[in-house]
């Protein structure tokens, strides 16, 4: 783990696992909605990545966003 994206990424996985296993009563339907969410933390580690080698600001910020939008996206799949 060698990046902020690694680590912010990784937790935030985390902590969508032991949401789905402690606090759920472990549905397949809601597995699945958060399998994209999973999707989604592994393309912003990527792109966060790229950012961290290269220094570009334009992906910094997609990754940032994209976070955000997995972490969103499952706390409204999370609350329905």
């Amino acid at each position: 783990m060698g990046t902020a994206y690694d680590v912010a990424t990784v937790t935030v996985f985390f902590l969508l696992v032991g949401y789905y296993l402690f606090l759920t009563d472990r549905r397949p339907q809601l597995l699945t909605r958060f399998l994209f969410s999973a999707i989604v933390f592994v393309v912003a580690n990527q792109v966060g990545n790229f950012a961290t080698r290269t220094g570009e600001v334009g992906a910094h910020a997609l990754a940032v966003a994209l976070i955000i939008g997995g972490v969103a996206y499952a706390g409204i799949v999370a609350c329905s």
